[in-house]
């Protein structure tokens, strides 16, 4: 299985949309503690760390501390400087509450410890078995806030963890038990380049009280693979990812965070001087890892001074020169809030002066940080947008045709019929036409009757009576044209009135087609939002059950091999058990004068076997002979070896000694 120290595995639910770069620029916080050594009393004639403005002077030549000129020391600038009386309090009042809160604020943490060997990096981030330390206490803290989220905003969440360590270049999982553990291979996702670590085993948790136990898998260094029982320092550097992922329904959003825990071991050189078991090549590894990074630091540095440096690509060549820096890649210069606790002793001029140019180096850093913040299943939703806006553009696409045919087709009627201001002038022409007949048939009238009172069998009459009636049929047929033209115009508006109402009642079916399918894609929106919820809560139950198993499992069986041990041991036995020929058999106590007898187990000179055992005079079986050397497979039960035969020495009440 292939673990993505970034975002999970949820990655399947969002979607590849071009966005804009909203990150913002993040300086990495740096931290001094200094520690102080009993016995040096100069300790501050060299350095002096000052709380009150957040600054270390150091003096470069022997002039006094007082004089503060830049020719004879050199000023150190940190985020927040703890003095020597400062407690485990004071450094996580300062740190846990705003490393928290960016955490569920859907930014990603890191909080790294520097420092020389027996520094108080280890005491200051992970504790001691009571605890005190930051780790168990923001995850403590981290748990009860998650917690009250629950109950007043309604969030759902899930936590996993990840504790690994990287030794001599090889990264192991500290989750795992010791004789289990193998080198991990980490390498580079093609599509997103976040880090990802093979065959890694994530516990999932549901509290605090779950948590405890891979906690104290940490903080035993007993149980890593670079701890050396004989220096007791650490040659390991130790990472503990919590990877929190909260759902909130009612406001539809996603956030995923992780937050880093990193132990460093000493920032000084190992040689073989304090070292003299390892070998060259081994010496050479673990060094490996703080030059590379202190290379990719000064890298860095560089590239946030120069602009020309600082466009390229973040993914440069210096981090991948350890397995360290590999996994610092987002810590330093990527998606992370990183805080750095520098811890050292003013007494150690080479080692605090190290220690102090790294984290004012460190501290020249630039992070660009975003929330990873999204919306729950949020591709589907994408998915199901631009499916209704399909749809929605094939509806509005297949009426723009309709209303096309028909303006088509009204315009074909209008090109045979005739307009209204044209029917209005023909009507006027018409009208002054025939006021205008109307008068000459009125002066003919008058003309006929004078002439037919004059002369009544004129042959005139006939003609003008022909021209009349021409005239007639001619006033009578523009009147039926025109009637024709009137009654097509009005056919014409009515069916204009019927596609005008047909149209506002398909725009008003529409528009309740409309807001149905606003209801039903709020209704799918929320479905998804549940079933995204379920979904998510589903899958933390299972790895939480997938965890648990596993642990009970590893359990059972350290209760059988402990079962198994315990079984072996012979138990001591009391009491002594009588012969029948009145002989005892007591139990040879270890480290008594019997145990270096042949009787006893610890016989280095003769054979250990029931074939050696002599038996006394006074037995019941006494043997003409010794016997031969026979060895007998192991039986569980009494152990004769270590049994001795004794006569019975008690007096009889007749003997006079």
């Amino acid at each position: 299985m292939h673990w993505n120290l970034m975002s999970k595995e949820q990655t399947a639910s969002s979607v590849s949309l071009p966005t804009v770069d909203n990150s913002e620029p993040c300086h990495i916080e740096v931290l001094l503690r200094t520690v102080p050594e009993k016995g040096l009393q100069n300790n501050e004639s060299t350095f002096k760390a000052s709380s009150s403005d957040n600054t270390v002077l150091f003096r470069t030549s022997n002039g006094p501390l007082q004089n503060t000129t830049g020719d004879t020391h050199s000023t150190f600038q940190f985020d927040k400087v703890f003095n020597a009386n400062a407690t485990q309090k004071d450094v996580q009042d300062f740190l846990l509450d705003p490393t928290i809160n960016d955490v569920l604020n859907g930014y990603n943490s890191t909080i790294l410890t520097y420092g020389p060997s027996f520094s108080g990096k280890s005491y200051s981030l992970i504790g001691s078995q009571d605890g005190g330390g930051i780790l168990p206490n923001i995850c403590k803290a981290l748990f009860s806030t998650l917690e009250d989220r629950v109950k007043t905003k309604g969030n759902n969440f899930s936590v996993s963890v990840l504790a690994f360590e990287i030794y001599m270049e090889k990264t192991y999982d500290l989750l795992v038990p010791l004789p289990e553990r193998k080198p991990l291979k980490l390498h580079r996702s093609s599509s997103t380049m976040d880090l990802e670590i093979k065959d890694i085993r994530p516990a999932h948790v549901s509290s605090f009280e779950d948590l405890k136990s891979y906690i104290q898998s940490v903080q035993n260094s007993g149980n890593r693979m670079g701890y050396s029982s004989e220096a007791e320092r650490s040659r390991s550097h130790v990472v503990f990812q919590l990877h929190i992922e909260q759902r909130n329904r009612g406001r539809d959003i996603l956030k995923n965070s992780s937050l880093y825990l990193i132990d460093l071991h000493g920032a000084e050189k190992f040689d073989k001087r304090t070292e003299n078991t390892l070998s060259q090549d081994a010496l050479k590894k673990l060094n490996q890892s703080i030059e590379a990074l202190k290379n990719t630091v000064e890298c860095l540095e560089i590239k946030n001074l120069d602009s020309i440096y600082s466009a390229k690509a973040s993914h440069s060549s210096t981090y991948r020169e350890s397995q360290l820096t590999e996994v610092l890649q987002d810590s330093l210069g990527g998606n992370r809030k990183t805080k750095v606790i520098l811890t050292c002793f003013l007494s150690n001029v080479p080692t605090t002066l190290s220690t102090l140019k790294f984290g004012d180096s460190i501290r020249q850093i630039n992070n660009r940080v975003m929330d990873n913040t999204s919306g729950l299943n949020l591709k589907k939703k994408m998915d199901l947008f631009v499916q209704d806006m399909k749809i929605k553009d094939d509806n509005y696409i297949s009426q723009i045709n309709i209303l096309k045919a028909e303006i088509d087709t009204l315009k074909g009627h209008s090109s045979q019929s005739v307009s209204k201001e044209d029917l209005a002038t023909k009507y006027d022409d018409s009208k002054k036409e025939n006021t205008k007949l109307k008068l000459q048939l009125d002066s003919i009238a008058q003309l006929l009757n004078r002439l037919t009172t004059e002369n009544p069998n004129n042959s005139i009459n006939d003609e003008v009576s022909e021209i009349l009636m021409k005239r007639c049929e001619q006033i009578a047929q523009l009147e039926l044209s025109f009637d024709r033209q009137v009654n097509a115009n009005s056919k014409l508006e009515k069916e204009l009135e019927y596609k005008k109402s047909k149209e506002e009642a398909l725009e008003s079916m529409n528009v309740k087609l409309l807001e149905q399918i606003q209801l039903q894609e709020k209704e799918i929106q929320e479905l998804l939002t549940t079933n995204a919820i379920l979904k998510g809560e589903l899958e933390t139950h299972t790895k939480l059950n997938e965890t648990r198993n596993e642990r009970i499992k590893y359990l059972e069986g350290s209760v059988k091999e402990l079962g198994i041990n315990k079984s072996a041991t012979p138990s001591p036995r009391k009491g002594s058990v009588s012969s029948s020929s009145g002989n005892t058999m007591s139990h040879i106590e270890e480290g008594s004068e019997l145990s270096n007898s042949p009787w006893s187990l610890n016989a280095p000179s003769k054979p250990v076997g029931w074939g050696v055992r002599k038996v006394s005079s006074s037995s019941i079986a006494t043997m003409g002979s010794q016997e031969s050397f026979t060895p007998r497979p192991f039986k569980k039960g009494l152990n004769l070896h270590s049994i001795k035969v004794t006569p019975n020495t008690s007096k009889s009440p007749d003997s006079g000694n």
